[in-house]
């Protein structure tokens, strides 16, 4: 029975191995142009005769034909020019040499390999690939990746949420729920551009989109959890004119390893994408001790902007610090603006005192903390509404802004004055604040 198993076997290898060799002699009488068969045949002869070429490597080498390697690769770049035949030294030094005869089939094959000899016109640059000449690909910095002093990889940047993945899984980073506030904010785009997402009306749901540079606002449509659209005005969407992709990140990623935070990818057709990074802002609070009543001061920057200017803000009389002035804060300090608030005596933070308050008790109050300001920047006052009455003419400030009054109150004439009016339609604090940059740009 194993005579029989073993006879078998032997018959099926004689099988295999006489249609391998039909194939062979097929392949080379009929010259296939295939790129696969000629392919199997460097295969088949590299295979085949190898005991063949390594004794005859030296007397190859002495006449300076190119080496098998570069015949290969050059086979495969026949397109590039005409394939002369091989020069007649080879095939004489080849049969000179006293070894025994090789099968026809490896003849045949070898007459084809010498066949495509590396032709003149290319150079030795082009023949060698740069695998077999053993050169190194330059290392070239991408952006978004760098390397910490413990040597640890930490990727960031286009890759978005990927850049989570050096200390969280992107499981954990995928299944997390976004809320609405975690998509507003401020965007730096480059080269002093800032785009802006707010939110609309209180309730409403709706994102807001400003662009500082084009003055671009429009609402956006949300199209899907993290992508919105904008059409060519707040009420039409379609056709579409740009897409944002909005990529937030929870406070708890917030790590000193994790240089990225929520970052924003804004398509307009027939422009290329822009990518920006979510600009944070920093607020410090102090209190100021004023005839015995403690004023509660609240201050807002940006720590990647350097304040260029500082600027008292009071929006009333008699109510603390409004989510109007904090939002316009947050606008001014991306811009190096650094605006401070403070709560009258007897509202917000401040301590409470009795009996009746007067306007001249408002007016110390507000000269008390002016004067408590840093001085090594320009220093004014923007006063919102009625808080326009706390100014008198013999206070003594760098500029004066003013908005939501009729009028500016009486100034100094060596002192610059504005006086703004917001727009109906659009958020007061995107379009005051903007005016008022531009203004200070041309006055400072």
């Amino acid at each position: 029975m194993r005579r029989w198993v073993a006879l078998s076997c032997l018959a099926v290898s004689a099988v295999i191995h006489g249609l391998i060799a039909l194939m062979l002699v097929f392949c080379v009488d009929v010259h296939l142009p295939s790129p696969l068969s000629d392919r199997f045949l460097c295969t088949m002869e590299l295979y085949s005769a190898a005991p063949v070429a390594k004794k005859a490597s030296h007397q190859l080498e002495q006449q300076a034909s190119p080496p098998l390697q570069e015949h290969v690769i050059a086979k495969e770049e026949r397109s590039v020019a005409p394939i002369p035949k091989a020069p007649a030294p080879i095939k004489q030094s080849v049969k000179a040499k006293s070894r025994p005869a090789p099968s026809p089939s490896v003849a045949r094959a070898k007459a084809v390999v010498h066949a495509q000899s590396p032709p003149a016109s290319v150079s030795p640059a082009r023949r060698i690939s740069p695998r077999i000449s053993g050169k190194k690909p330059e290392s070239k910095d991408l952006p978004g990746v760098y390397k910490d002093t413990s040597g640890v990889i930490h990727v960031g940047g286009m890759c978005g949420m990927a850049g989570f993945a050096d200390t969280f899984s992107l499981d954990m980073c995928g299944a997390d729920v976004f809320t609405d506030e975690e998509y507003w904010g401020h965007y730096d785009m480059g080269k002093g551009r800032v785009v802006s997402i707010l939110s609309g009306a209180k309730g409403s749901g709706d994102f807001l989109f400003y662009d500082s540079k084009t003055r671009l606002y429009r609402k956006l449509k949300r199209r899907s959890r993290m992508i919105f659209l904008y059409g060519p005005s707040s009420s039409k969407f379609e056709p579409v004119q740009g897409v944002l992709t909005i990529l937030p990140k929870k406070d708890r990623y917030h790590n000193e390893l994790i240089r990225n935070p929520a970052q924003l990818m804004w398509m307009v057709e027939g422009h290329p994408m822009r990518y920006g990074t979510r600009l944070f802002t920093k607020s410090t609070s102090s209190t100021l001790d004023v005839h015995g009543v403690s004023l509660f001061i609240e201050s807002l920057v940006c720590p990647k902007r350097s304040p260029k200017a500082t600027i008292l803000f009071v929006d009333s009389l008699h109510a603390g610090r409004s989510a109007f002035g904090k939002a316009l804060a947050s606008l001014l300090a991306i811009r190096g603006i650094q605006l401070v608030r403070y709560d009258p005596r007897c509202c917000g933070k401040s301590s409470y005192c009795s009996g009746q308050i007067t306007l001249k008790q408002l007016q110390r109050d507000f000269q008390a903390v002016y004067a408590s300001l840093p001085s090594s920047s320009p220093c004014g006052v923007w006063l919102h509404g009625s808080a326009s009455s706390l100014f008198s003419p013999s206070f003594s400030t760098d500029f004066l802004i003013c908005s939501g009054c009729s009028a500016l109150p009486a100034h100094p004439v060596d002192c610059p004055a504005k006086l703004f009016c917001a727009p109906a339609g659009i958020p007061p604090a995107l379009t005051l604040s903007q005016c008022a940059y531009d203004w200070l740009e041309k006055v400072f």
